[in-house]
């Protein structure tokens, strides 16, 4: 406690120093590294971001192991999983003038494409970082490539890399953790004989002594994963290790230990005492089975199948659904190819067996010829109640067979259940405020699936007007603001003051409805409260000041700015006041409110835009250029972020992206003709 205290005393001490003007590069770097220390992420990232804006050496090295202070933020941004900014960062540092071509720079951005699920970018990268690295580290790129493979579900890809990279390994990847992913990957292709030694060379670092508990658990979950690891010589140090384990952990993995030893009485004893939790779910079948208990390892067996399922249904589009990571993944599948041999042997269909085992597009093949194959009408019923509850292969058979009626009709009840079980999840939502982001995350996350269970659950919530606000979301993440006016004027039709009225209005800036942007916000300003709730008085002076020419008086932006920062300093109530200064003609208050919101991690290309429209009505026009060019860098990386030509972050702040980089670049550059740049 004594030390974070000297750390927060380092941080208040820098922020007495610090202000919207300070260019000193060393401060943000000692602050950067405070906040560091306090876990205070968000924070770090933002000052290790102004470090490098004022650092007069780009490539200059900070810290212990040292990073150029761009790369230190690229970790805080992939600590905090906020890959499009990771993207960025590795996208910089690539440039000449940064570290140019660095195998370490394409494989970290490969990895962050990888989780943005832009699968060609991320090969690309990985691909080039092996085609460029030096001969000795090679090893280690291919490894890196192999885990990439893995985090998608891309199994015998990872495992070909894999045995690439240990043909002569650099020290590098001889890490326990590299061994026990080396294993993973070999137990998923069913390379048993490589699985095994890369296991016992996992198994071998036990002996160093220096790892933690988490660690131990892990190697024992490495030697769980296939029969006949677990030897005379090794079952006493695993059940240690096991021992060491937290409380959780301890009793489950000792169970999988006594599995593993033919002992399943005992193993069976600590299953039933203790959940077996998805991951070993399949061992305790397994357990169940070898005492006789069918009926119980049947049912335990079910309950492993049936919770894959559900984590591919929540994320179909996934070789290894979120939120889990590949390796937390594979213990728990691994072990279910092994239980269904143990409890069905043949009695379950390949084609099933496939689609169990997570391999969609092999178990669509099987599953189309088996249809074609069928004898009579009964075999086709039997195959089709079977493809009721793999959602993913009746898709994939749904979009081959387009003429197949019986499977045409099956989808369209798949699409009904997907619908019907959408809606009982927006309902367990809490329906207040802080709640509104997570279902509207919800909704996108139907709309994006593009196949019929958004208009099935329109048809179940016709009056639901979040999902209207959802669909017109969508346009917007397009950048078709025609389709999104037309959307959103349905919706201020039915609701009451919030902040789809500001999307709106910026939607009508940017389809150039000038007109109806002035009157719809006269009617706005009137439909007000004289004392709006905060976050209402944010959302009306955001629609007013994104305009340069005033549809409501500045004085009464300025008021509902100031009303919303009453309540709280949030960075986008921060930012919006300096917006609504600025059209006021307040410079300096301006200028303050948008460097406290900028002092932040929030949206700085907001930031950086309002700041270049500040010191352009100062006619500081270098200054001004600065922080315009700031924007438009981030423009064009969002380029090549974009997936499936769609925005990927904040609608609501991509509107006014928009509105002020067309502002600025007229103002500052003279050149109405970039109005077409970043749409």
């Amino acid at each position: 406690m004594e030390a974070l205290s000297k750390w927060q005393e380092a941080v208040d001490d820098f922020s007495r120093i610090i202000t919207p003007q300070t260019t000193e590069e060393l401060l943000f770097v000692r602050r950067a590294e405070a906040h560091e220390k306090l876990e205070h992420w968000e924070l770090a990232a933002a000052d290790w971001g102004n470090a490098d804006l004022h650092a007069p050496d780009k490539k200059a090295r900070h810290g212990n192991p040292s990073f150029p202070s761009l790369e230190r933020r690229s970790h805080i941004h992939g600590r905090l999983g906020q890959w499009d900014k990771q993207v960025v960062d590795f996208t910089e540092l690539l440039k000449p003038e940064r570290l140019g071509d660095s195998p370490w720079m394409f494989a970290g951005r490969g990895d962050a494409y990888g989780q943005l699920r832009q699968s060609d970018k991320a090969r690309a990268d990985h691909d080039q970082a092996i085609k460029i690295c030096s001969p000795t580290d090679r090893g280690y790129f291919q490894y890196r490539r192999g885990t990439y493979f893995a985090a998608q579900g891309q199994w015998k890809e990872a495992a070909d890399d894999m045995r690439l990279a240990y043909q002569t390994p650099p020290d590098s990847i001889k890490n326990w953790a590299n061994f026990r992913d080396a294993a993973f990957i070999y137990a998923m292709t069913g390379d048993v004989e490589n699985y095994r030694k890369a296991a016992a060379d996992c198994f071998s670092k036990q002996a160093t002594g220096k790892l933690s508990a988490d660690d131990d658990r892990w190697i024992v979950l490495t030697m769980l994963q296939l029969p006949e690891m677990i030897t005379s010589e090794n079952r006493t140090r695993l059940l240690e290790l096991a021992a060491k384990a937290d409380p959780y952990w301890q009793p489950r993995l000792t169970a999988a230990l006594h599995f593993r030893g033919g002992e399943y009485e005992k193993a069976a004893t600590l299953f039933d005492a203790n959940d077996p939790g998805p991951y070993l779910l399949f061992l305790a079948a397994m357990t169940h089975q070898k005492l006789g208990h069918h009926d119980r390892a049947k049912q335990l067996l079910e309950q492993g199948n049936a919770w894959v399922r559900d984590q591919r249904a929540k994320d179909p589009e996934a070789g290894v659904p979120r939120p889990y990571g590949w390796q937390d993944w594979v213990t728990a599948v691994s072990l279910q190819r092994e239980a269904e041999d143990v409890l069905l042997g043949s009695g379950i269909s390949r084609p099933k067996k496939l689609a169990l085992l997570g391999q969609m597009a092999q178990a669509a093949d099987a599953y189309a010829k088996a249809l074609a194959d069928a004898a009579d009408l009964d075999s086709k019923t039997k195959i089709l109640a079977e493809l009721a509850e793999l959602d993913d292969v009746l898709t994939e058979l749904h979009r081959r067979l387009p003429g197949d009626s019986p499977i045409q009709d099956a989808y369209r009840r798949m699409v009904d259940k997907a619908a019907a079980e959408f809606s009982r999840k927006i309902d367990a939502l809490p329906e207040h405020r802080e709640a509104w982001q997570e279902r509207s995350k919800l909704v996108m996350t139907v709309i994006r699936r593009r196949d019929g269970v958004f208009g099935s659950l329109m048809k179940l919530r016709p009056e639901d007007t979040l999902l209207q606000i959802c669909q017109a979301r969508d346009y917007v993440c397009k950048s078709d603001w025609q389709n999104a006016a037309r959307e959103y004027a349905k919706i201020v039709e039915t609701t009451a003051l919030s902040e789809e009225w500001y999307e709106y209005a910026a939607v009508l800036l940017l389809a150039e409805k000038t007109p109806e942007y002035r009157n719809y916000m006269k009617r706005a300003a009137a439909k007000a409260d004289e004392q709006p709730d905060p976050f209402i008085a944010y959302s009306l002076a955001r629609a007013a000041a994104i305009s340069p020419t005033p549809a409501v008086p500045p004085k009464q932006a300025v008021e509902w700015a100031e009303r919303a920062l009453g309540d709280t300093e949030h960075a986008w109530y921060l930012h919006v006041a300096g917006l609504a200064h600025l059209r006021a003609g307040n410079d300096e208050q301006a200028l303050k409110f948008l460097g406290q919101s900028l002092a932040t991690d929030w949206h700085p290309e907001l930031n950086h835009l309002g700041l270049a429209l500040a010191y352009a009505r100062r006619q500081e026009t270098a200054r001004a250029r600065e922080y315009l060019q700031l924007a438009q860098k981030w423009f064009q990386d969002q380029e090549s972020l974009k997936k499936d030509d769609y925005y990927t972050g904040q609608e609501t702040d991509w509107l006014e992206a928009h509105l002020l980089l067309h502002e600025a670049q007229a103002l500052i550059e003279g050149n109405k003709a970039t109005k077409e740049q970043g749409r």
